[in-house]
């Protein structure tokens, strides 16, 4: 099997390719291609994952060297794991948000809108080059927003898009500290999810053949909560924000009924809007230009000295103990082995092994009387080639109206980029659900474009013709 990750340094890599290697019902007779602008940053991935002990037991072969087409050709899988556009453009989106009470992420939010317009024809790009070189193979995207970009591929091109996300192993720990008190991650609980990346929902589940919504009633309606110490390796303010990210997951399933598969804030935030806004902007100290870009500056610094750290470790040498506990020692995840990453799910899955996994691609008739084309995120079955939702999925009817607009919205967005068409863009921005016709969020969206003017289509400036 020939698998290819395009942003193939990317530090998190290394967890899943270890992850791959060493489940023993694979072959281990992979081609792996990493592709990366900045060759040197492959290089030094591929010099990494050599030392593990997955890959030395293996007879895998691994490359970085070669030019995009030529690692594409006659793959099977293909994953793209990289950011569109500059930190500073981004940052700059998420502090003007704030300024006119929106959240800015990357994802379900104004300024994740305007990253999918960078994103998305760099996408395209490397899906135009899949269809020639690689068209039966599985593209994994990981870029966000996932699901603008799995509408965009699967409804216009003719590639198998999967949009995947760190949050799938979400439930894993947050079930486990809530029910159990332990602060780990627990691949044991099985469920079937259904909504939009970053707000879906647990429809049924199990954990050993118990009912899972049985479990959790008789401990959160039997006593008052109290989430126990979590781990030291997280950092202190990674801790609170886990705690307090907890203690709203059981809120809301005491309020609406319902259990959210991904405690991402951004989806979560969409539940009490208001208050999540106002809770950043009671705690945020305003930023000029000078500062924002003076700290965006400083994070990149540090992102290279992140950098330089994770590859220090090749000149050492290291032992089976390191790559078994060392990560918790220098209290890095990157360094473990990571079973349970959706990307390990899914060429377990391609390999030929029965895989539940939770993706975003087009409904298409995943949900009964939900629009075919609309994207959401939904548990399927992948087994080979074939990749099949679960039965029975819907969408809970107290939750419709709000998954439905943002699904809309995300897939508007993915017809504006393809079709390069600002009126498309305008519907979309405007289908999103939270006061998306204020005045505010026009003069929101007239700032974004100027962040962004060097970064999307020239096209799309003419939005300015809808803000009248």
């Amino acid at each position: 099997m020939k698998i290819v990750f395009i942003g193939g340094g990317a530090h998190r890599h290394l967890p899943i390719i270890r992850g791959i290697l060493d489940d023993k019902g694979i072959a281990s007779d992979f081609e792996i291609f990493l592709y990366d602008i900045n060759k040197t940053r492959a290089q030094l991935m591929a010099k990494m994952i050599e030392k593990t002990p997955e890959y030395k037991k293996s007879k895998c072969k691994i490359f970085w060297d070669r030019k995009l087409e030529e690692s594409l050709e006659g793959a099977c899988f293909v994953s793209t794991v990289f950011m569109p556009g500059t930190l500073l453009s981004f940052v700059l989106g998420n502090e003007i948000s704030l300024d006119y009470g929106f959240i800015g992420s990357d994802n379900i939010s104004f300024n994740g809108a305007f990253l999918a317009l960078k994103g998305g024809p760099i996408i395209l790009d490397i899906c135009k080059k899949m269809e020639k070189y690689c068209p039966d193979a599985i593209l994994a995207n990981f870029i966000n927003p996932v699901s603008v970009i799995s509408a965009l591929i699967n409804n216009y091109t003719k590639i198998k898009c999967l949009g995947v996300c760190a949050g799938y192993t979400n439930h894993m720990w947050d079930l486990n500290r809530i029910i159990f008190g332990k602060d780990e991650e627990n691949p044991d609980f099985d469920v079937d999810v259904c909504g939009v990346n970053h707000l879906s929902f647990i429809l049924r589940g199990s954990y050993n053949h118990k009912d899972l919504f049985e479990i959790l009633n008789s401990i959160v309606y039997s006593k008052k909560i109290k989430i126990k110490s979590l781990s030291k390796l997280w950092s202190e303010p990674s801790r609170k924000t886990i705690k307090k990210g907890l203690y709203k997951l059981i809120d809301i399933y005491k309020k609406f009924g319902v259990l959210i598969f991904s405690t991402e804030g951004d989806g979560m935030s969409h539940l009490y809007y208001e208050e999540a806004v106002n809770n950043i902007l009671k705690n945020r100290k305003k930023k000029t230009l000078r500062e924002i870009k003076k700290e965006v500056k400083n994070f990149e610094i540090m992102k290279k000295k992140e950098d330089e750290r994770f590859f220090s470790f090749i000149k050492e040498e290291l032992d089976e103990d390191f790559w078994e506990n060392g990560w918790k020692k220098i209290k890095n995840f990157n360094f473990r082995k990571d079973k349970n990453n959706i990307f390990v799910k899914i060429i377990k899955g391609l390999s030929g092994k029965r895989e539940k996994i939770v993706s975003s691609q087009p409904n298409n008739g995943a949900v009964k009387n939900f629009p075919n084309r609309f994207v959401i995120e939904y548990s399927q079955i992948i087994e080979g080639q074939n990749i099949n939702p679960i039965e029975n999925l819907f969408i809970p009817e107290n939750m419709y109206g709000l998954i439905s607009s943002i699904s809309q919205h995300q897939t508007f967005l993915a017809d504006a980029i393809y079709q390069k068409d600002p009126k498309i863009l305008y519907n979309a921005l405007c289908s999103y659900p939270i006061n998306s016709t204020s005045r505010r969020a026009k003069i929101l969206w007239r700032y974004l474009l100027e962040i962004n003017k060097n970064e999307i289509p020239l096209v799309f400036q003419k939005l300015k013709d809808f803000l009248k």
